[in-house]
């Protein structure tokens, strides 16, 4: 089965995850399968910026963890 990536871009706050949610639930509404991602979240990002200096391996795995919830 051959898929389609879509991606939506923008400023924080600008509806991206309202706008991806919206089009996921009528596709599926539709029989389309649909797997939806997002981007870390605020709170990684805010850790990132303020926190403590963190080991690259230490950052990736902080990051993939927050990409598998």
């Amino acid at each position: 089965m051959r898929g389609t990536f879509i991606t939506f871009e923008g400023v924080d706050g600008s509806g991206k995850t309202t706008q991806a949610r919206t089009l996921a639930r009528r596709l599926e509404e539709a029989g389309v399968p649909v797997l939806l991602t997002e981007e870390p979240t605020g709170s990684f990002r805010n850790f990132l910026l303020h926190g403590d200096e963190l080991a690259p391996l230490a950052e990736l795995f902080l990051f993939l963890a927050d990409r598998a919830q």
